[in-house]
Parts: C-alpha cells; sequence; structure tokens
C-alpha cells in the first residue's frame, strides 16, 4: 500500500504536509460560505505542527494560486477564504470520510472494472490516474487492470474524461466461476497489510479516545489532535479499500477503526472549535463567530 499520512506527534516540514494540514483546518473550521480566517491566525494554528510562519503564510499564497482559496485585504493584514472550487473539493472529501465504512445496501456481487494503457513518457498522467481511481476505491489487480467492488462506472468514466485518458474502457460485471484457480478480483488488495494498517491506526487511536471521554484534553491538545487525526484518517481511507461485509472476515479492523475515529473527532469538537476562535480573536475579533466544527454524526 501507498504511504502518505503524517506520524501522529511528528511536526509537519514539508510543502505536501503542509497543505494537508491547510486543507484540514480550513475544511474543519471555515468551510461555511463566504467565511474568512486571518492569515496570522492560520499561521499559528500551523505553527502548532512545526511549521514556520513564512511556510505557513507561502502555503496560503500557494492555496489562492491553485484557486483553492481567496484572498482579501482587511487594512494591512489579509484574510483567506475557500473559493467556490475548494469548498466543492473539501465536500467531496468530508462525503467519502463519513461515508467510509458506514452500513450501506447489500453487494450484489458486480465489480467495476478500469482497463487503460497510459504511454511510459506520460508517468505524471498515469500518476495522477491513479491516484483519482484510488481514491474513489479502486485497486490494481494487474498493471493497467484496476478493479472496485460495486458499480462505479460513472464515476470512473468521470475521472477518465477528467485525466483525458482516451485508451480505456470501462465495464461493470461479476466474477465467473469456473472452477479453475485464477486470481480473484479481491487479490487487487493486500488484505495483510490493509490489517496491519487498521490495527496501527486502532492502537494509535484507542488512548485518546479514553482520554477524551474522561474529559483530560485540554483546547490546545485538542485542535492539534483533531486536526492530526483528520489528516491521519483521509490517508486511511485512500490506502484502506472499503470493501463489502461479503468479502471480508468478522474482525475486520476497519470497522474499529472507523468507530473510533468518528468518536474522538467528534469529542474533541467542543474544545476544539474554542481555541479556534480563541486564537481567531486575537487578530480579528469581527471573524470569530464565522468560525465552525464539522461532526460526523450530526450537523455543525
Amino acid at each position: 500500500m501507498e504511504r502518505s499520512h503524517i506520524v501522529v506527534g511528528m511536526p509537519a516540514h514539508t510543502t505536501t504536509q503542509t497543505q494537508r494540514l491547510l486543507r484540514t483546518l480550513f475544511g474543519d473550521y471555515w468551510l461555511a460560505e463566504n467565511a474568512c480566517a486571518p492569515a496570522g491566525a492560520v499561521a499559528e494554528m500551523l505553527g502548532e505542527y512545526g511549521v514556520s510562519v513564512a511556510a505557513a503564510r507561502a502555503a496560503l499564497r500557494r492555496s489562492a494560486q491553485k484557486g483553492m482559496l481567496t484572498a482579501s485585504k482587511s487594512g494591512r493584514s489579509t484574510r483567506y477564504g475557500l473559493t467556490e472550487h475548494g469548498r466543492s473539493t473539501l465536500v467531496e472529501v468530508w462525503e467519502r470520510i463519513v461515508g467510509f465504512g458506514a452500513t450501506g445496501e447489500a453487494w450484489e456481487g458486480r465489480w467495476t472494472c478500469v482497463a487503460f494503457s497510459v504511454p511510459e513518457q506520460q508517468r505524471d498522467l498515469r500518476h495522477r490516474l491513479r491516484s483519482r481511481l484510488r481514491w474513489l476505491g479502486f485497486a490494481p489487480l494487474y498493471d493497467g487492470v484496476w478493479v472496485c467492488p460495486g458499480v462505479r462506472d460513472q464515476q470512473a468514466r468521470s475521472v477518465l474524461a477528467e485525466t483525458r485518458i482516451g485508451a480505456a474502457t470501462v465495464f461493470v460485471g461479476q466474477e465467473a466461476g469456473s472452477g479453475v484457480d485464477f486470481g480473484r478480483a479481491l487479490d487487487a488488495w493486500d488484505l495483510d497489510a490493509v490489517r496491519v494498517e487498521c490495527e496501527r491506526f486502532v492502537e494509535e487511536t484507542a488512548e485518546l479516545d479514553r482520554r477524551v471521554r474522561a474529559g483530560l484534553v485540554a483546547p490546545v491538545e485538542a485542535l492539534r489532535s483533531r486536526t492530526q487525526l483528520m489528516v491521519r484518517w483521509v490517508s486511511l481511507v485512500n490506502d484502506v479499500p472499503d470493501l463489502p461485509p461479503e468479502l471480508l472476515p468478522g474482525d475486520w479492523p476497519a470497522w474499529e477503526a472507523r468507530r473510533l475515529w468518528a468518536a474522538v473527532y467528534d469529542g474533541l469538537r467542543v474544545p476544539a472549535l474554542y481555541r479556534v476562535r480563541q486564537i481567531v480573536a486575537e487578530y480579528a475579533p469581527e471573524l470569530v463567530d464565522q468560525v465552525e466544527a464539522r461532526s460526523v454524526e450530526g450537523p455543525a
């Protein structure tokens, strides 16, 4: 499996890690339309993870250049808010991570398959396609053949159109049981490695869950831990297949991982929100009421 997460408790130093933290903060607290965050407040929050003020401000400018954020001036200070594109992107991510592991309709035994060919000289395009397919829940059965349980043909076609892959085929069908020991579609995932990843997440999160339930997490720690937890969960959802229960053992740890994530994320909501508003008040008191916090199990 690909590894892309930030290890809990470690400061972020790379541009990629800083961008993940930045997107998480805006998605968690400034998702509302027209909500603005003072650049200084965001820089202070990113400083909790080892990001310098200069690097934080550079990350904000970079996100604005990419169309995720919009910048405005208020006196000598700069404020940032999500663009429509940025908001829709983060809503899409939210729906994916909240839906992961949730009980849905019974699986009908159908798979969606995407077969494609990308020239060797277009490695960046191939990487982008694979990343988008993985986020949708696909995995490589063979190099250019990716599969996903359920009917996902429309989503797959949208990704192919978005990445402009012409040499590709999408179809939905069932595996043929022939009695011959062919490889299974399920073999696209290394379930032993997935189990280890999920169990690691459960182990990392269980102690924080105990402290949250005991009321032992103060606002400063709550904000830091909640953001780290979200970054970690997004990475886990990207790496771990959301497979139908019919294909998995009864003790599959992804379900406990999902339960813990939701419980801790929501449990940290109130103290983390208090801390964000406290920081914003130092820079722009009039923007405090624009700060909100999402909840897995209910409205923000």
